[in-house]
C-alpha cells in the first residue's frame, strides 16, 4: 500500500501516513480493505508473499486470522486495524473501486486510540466514510 496523499490534523503526529510512504497491506485497514474485493486465490498470494513481522505488539501474523480480517472487511464495506502498524493509532478504511468493480484505492482516515477506540471509529466514521467512497468515481 502507498499513501498518495494525507489531510494533516492537528492531533496526528505519525510519520508513517506521509505520502509516497509504502506500508504493508497485510496488517494496515486500506490493504486489508482493498484486498476485500479481491479473489481469495489472490488474498492468499498476496499473504503468502508477505513478510508478516509483528510492527506492533497488536499486528496479526496469523494468515488465517489475517483472512478473517478481510473477509469481515468485505462483508462490511470497510476494514478496521487496532494499533497494527503504529502503536496508539487506530485506523478504518473502505476501497474505491473502479467501473468494473475492481480496487484501485482506498479511503483511509487513522485517529488516536486514546479518543478513538475502535467502537468509537466505526460508529461515527463509517457511514462517512461508506458514503464517500461510493462518491468517488475512477475514470479509468
Amino acid at each position: 500500500v502507498i499513501y498518495m496523499v494525507r489531510i494533516p490534523q492537528r492531533f496526528l503526529l505519525f510519520e508513517a501516513t506521509l505520502p509516497g510512504r509504502q506500508v504493508p497491506a497485510f496488517c494496515t485497514s486500506g490493504g486489508r480493505a482493498i484486498m476485500s474485493c479481491l479473489k481469495n486465490e489472490e488474498v492468499k498470494s498476496i499473504i503468502e508473499r508477505s513478510d508478516l513481522k509483528a510492527y506492533t505488539p497488536y499486528t496479526i501474523t496469523d494468515p488465517d486470522k489475517i483472512l478473517l480480517k478481510i473477509k469481515e472487511a468485505g462483508k462490511k464495506r470497510y476494514s478496521i486495524a487496532e494499533q497494527e502498524l503504529l502503536v496508539g493509532e487506530n485506523s478504518i478504511s473502505s476501497p474505491v473501486l473502479d467501473h468494473y468493480g475492481k480496487p484501485v484505492a482506498s479511503v483511509h482516515i487513522a485517529a488516536p486510540v486514546s479518543k478513538y477506540p475502535a467502537e468509537r471509529l466505526e460508529k461515527e466514521f463509517a457511514p462517512v466514510l461508506l458514503e464517500i467512497t461510493q462518491m468517488i468515481k475512477v475514470p479509468f
